[in-house]
């Protein structure tokens, strides 16, 4: 049970694109009943109404680097893994993981859909996306709030976004643009799930942020620059990692703080790798994608 191993509104895998549909309340989107996978390894697309009887359930939340892909997603791999451990067909799973989630879809989903089924474990592997910009400026939870405000309050999201008085608002505005999910928040979402599968007996493990050592660290752009550079300084490499502290602190801290959650170390399981494929003088091998995000298939 310890082996928990780590390894776009069309949002998609890097080997399919999948549509997906809004699902208010709250902004949340995912692939809709009707669509039809081609490619049974996908089936896991289609969260599960019900369980095989007898076996424990194991829930996946995260983003991108969560959701199904074929037979290289993190989630699928670690079902076999866990299963060969047992030596039997002892455990299942929901992967509800999908591109651009963040905490804040992840907390809808695990209330919505997971905590029905009364699920064993909950994996959550999160930290990429929520200190993003958000695009149109926007927080998350300001998306909910103004996708049940009605007409008025959307036409008046369209003029701060788009004409001369809200630029000048935007202007007076000093923290804007703002992140979808700040790291208080953040922290604070990773503690709504962990009372959450507590109440149903549920163990929550979290999955660490890891760090890209030996590969090239994303270009920042201009806003991401200002949001960051008084706290973190304003270099690509020291965005880059003071994000990844702040956030793998608030991990850790929520890890510490509820005797129900439990942290699978990635940061230091990778940073070994990445440590070992050096010494052996293959610098060039490289465990994440230039994004520095994913980690290669």
């Amino acid at each position: 049970k310890a082996i928990l191993p780590v390894v776009a509104m069309k949002f998609g895998t890097v080997i399919e694109h999948l549509p997906t549909e809004l699902d208010p309340p709250g902004y949340l989107w995912r692939g809709p009943e009707s669509y039809v996978v081609s490619d049974p390894r996908m089936a896991e697309f289609r969260w599960p109404r019900k369980l095989v009887e007898g076996r424990q359930l194991i829930a996946f939340l995260g983003g991108s680097t969560t959701q199904p892909d074929g037979l290289r997603s993190y989630p699928r791999r670690c079902l076999r893994l866990l299963n060969q451990a047992a030596g039997k067909e002892q455990f299942e799973m929901m992967n509800c993981g999908l591109s651009f989630y963040s905490t804040h879809q992840s907390l809808i989903v695990l209330q919505r859909y997971v905590l029905p089924l009364r699920p064993d474990y909950v994996v959550v592997y999160h930290g990429w996306n929520d200190p993003l910009l958000a695009s149109d400026g926007y927080g998350d939870s300001e998306k909910d709030h103004l996708s049940v405000a009605g007409p008025k309050r959307s036409w008046l999201r369209s003029l701060r976004l788009s004409t001369s008085l809200g630029w000048l608002a935007q202007r007076k505005d000093q923290f804007w643009p703002r992140v979808r999910v700040d790291f208080a928040t953040f922290e604070e979402n990773l503690r709504r799930m962990a009372e959450l599968c507590a109440s149903v007996g549920a163990t929550l493990v979290v999955v660490s942020r890891p760090a890209a050592r030996t590969g090239v660290v994303p270009e920042v752009d201009a806003a991401t620059r200002h949001v960051y550079a008084g706290t973190f300084g304003a270099d690509k490499r020291d965005i880059y990692f003071g994000i990844h502290r702040a956030v793998t602190a608030a991990q850790a801290r929520v890890v510490s703080a509820y005797p129900t959650v439990r942290l699978t170390d990635t940061s230091f399981y990778l940073d070994q790798k990445q440590q070992e494929l050096e010494s052996l003088g293959l610098p060039a091998v490289q465990i994440f994608s230039r994004d520095a995000v994913h980690v290669q298939g």
